[in-house]
């Protein structure tokens, strides 16, 4: 698979299709909510507190990395450009749900491989710096990926992937950087998920 400009999880950032809000008895898996800098997801029932520094942008993230066929959410899109158009020294983050009902992936660990599969296949390459870690955040398990990518001549930005299995979606937590602190600082944030449903 090829993809233009930084190809991979959030990596072309920008459509110009904004999210519609969502009647409360329809709760879709992108129905969810921002108050200040932390997300509600109303249909997963958890909270992330996200960096104060990065802007809730309400266009969807067109990542060509798919693990199933399913139908793909953006539930949140945060990142230092206003604009969403990744630059050099830009970070970001963005949640996504993929349905994984018609595919065969059962939990997290099946998840993170196929996504680790997925990212040695694009065009230029990502280099995983880490084996997949299992993590668990307030009681769920997940898994964690860090690797890199060369996306501009001079510049490799750095990725941090969390990813688990709730509600028959595969949910990513996916964080990008030109840095190793950077992103580990973005990606510490991943603690603040807390789970009340």
């Amino acid at each position: 698979m090829k993809y233009p400009g930084i190809a991979g999880i959030v990596l072309i950032w920008v459509a110009a299709v904004a999210q519609t809000p969502k009647m409360p008895v329809d709760v879709e898996p992108d129905s969810g909510s921002v108050h200040g800098v932390e997300y509600k997801s109303d249909f997963f029932g958890f909270t992330y507190a996200f960096p104060k520094d990065r802007s809730v942008l309400h266009r969807q993230s067109q990542t060509g990395i798919r693990l199933a066929n399913g139908r793909l959410y953006t539930l949140l899109f945060l990142s230092t450009s206003t604009t969403g158009t990744m630059g050099p020294t830009d970070a970001g983050i963005v949640v996504l749900a993929e349905s994984i009902s018609e595919s065969a992936i059962r939990d997290s660990k099946d998840a993170a491989s196929r996504l680790v599969d997925l990212l040695s296949h694009t065009e230029p390459p990502h280099t995983m710096l880490l084996a997949p870690q299992k993590v668990f955040l307030d009681g769920k398990q997940f898994y964690r990926l860090e690797y890199e990518q060369q996306t501009f001549p001079t510049v490799k930005h750095r990725f941090c992937t969390v990813v688990g299995v709730l509600n028959g979606y595969a949910l990513r937590f996916s964080m990008i950087a030109d840095t190793k602190d950077r992103v580990n600082e973005a990606c510490a944030t991943i603690a603040s998920l807390r789970f009340y449903k």
